[in-house]
């Protein structure tokens, strides 16, 4: 094991995630690493989905008629 898996295995660990939660703190550390995003860079990138994932939701999801997703 090289010591930047150890690395991401420890940060993983650090913030209690275990199992799927952790493996996808792992890969995206590794994705961010071979880019060599910065951590402002990486807020940006994860502020847009997560607007995306939001209209995603609201769309899929319609809170208003929970029975029926809204076109």
């Amino acid at each position: 094991m090289t010591s930047t898996e150890n690395r991401r295995r420890n940060d993983a660990r650090k913030m209690n995630l275990r199992g799927a939660a952790g493996r996808a703190v792992r890969r995206v550390a590794a994705w961010a690493q071979e880019r060599a995003l910065t951590p402002a860079a990486l807020r940006v990138r994860f502020r847009d989905a997560a607007a995306a994932l939001d209209r995603w939701t609201v769309n899929t999801f319609n809170p208003v008629y929970p029975h029926r997703a809204s076109s």
